[in-house]
């Protein structure tokens, strides 16, 4: 709900600054003028975005069969936990700066780069649910803690595929043509860094 009223403050400023932008169009003296009237419209939109913080594009469930083996003189110990998270993809808005966002009055233009997609908390496991499927011996706290990060890293490898980060780059690009196009802009490009599946993270 908190979002959503974000979302809707940042429309509401963009339309207001759209006004102001169009209006201006019809008092225009010289290029100096559309200029600096660009450059301030530019920065009322992207202030509006930035506002927006933290935006999900797509959620994704998953649980993880975690095991580990400890060998000792008479028998082993074993432990199986079972491991519930949920992950949250986005962009955080917040990080746009002054090169996200460029207006183009004459062509009623308006071009947005967004952010890198990413997961946007890295507490995505409910270790409320996690329960232990087996357990024999003696575990410490250390041994818990171990099965969480190998929890965390199979999640990651299994969810942040590159087939979900392109669909959550496609739910924000519409998204935000949305917003903009809701304003009154005619041509509105948004586009999304690419990103390298190899190490998680955004080409350059």
């Amino acid at each position: 709900m908190r979002r959503l009223q974000k979302i809707l403050t940042a429309l509401a400023v963009l339309s207001v600054c759209g006004i102001v932008f169009f209006a201006i169009k019809q008092c225009r003296t010289d290029a100096t003028v559309v200029s600096k009237t660009e450059t301030k419209h530019s920065n009322a939109t992207l202030v509006a975005l930035k506002e927006i913080r933290q935006w999900e594009f797509l959620t994704i469930q998953d649980e993880e069969i975690i095991d580990t083996t400890r060998s000792r003189l008479f028998g082993d110990d074993t432990l199986i936990r079972i491991y519930y998270g949920t992950m949250h993809i986005g962009i955080d808005m917040g990080k746009l700066n002054e090169q996200s966002v460029k207006t183009d009055k004459e062509k009623q233009k308006i071009t947005v780069v967004l952010p890198n997609i990413e997961l946007l908390d890295e507490r995505f496991i409910d270790e409320a649910l996690t329960k232990s499927f087996y357990e024999s011996g003696e575990w410490t706290k250390d041994d818990y803690k171990q099965m969480l990060a190998r929890a965390k890293s199979k999640m990651k490898k299994r969810c942040l595929t590159e087939k979900n980060i392109t669909l959550a780059q496609e739910n924000a690009r519409r998204s935000i043509a949305q917003i903009l196009m809701a304003m009154g802009y005619k041509q509105v490009e948004v586009t999304t860094p690419n990103f390298d599946f190899a190490d998680g993270k955004k080409k350059r």
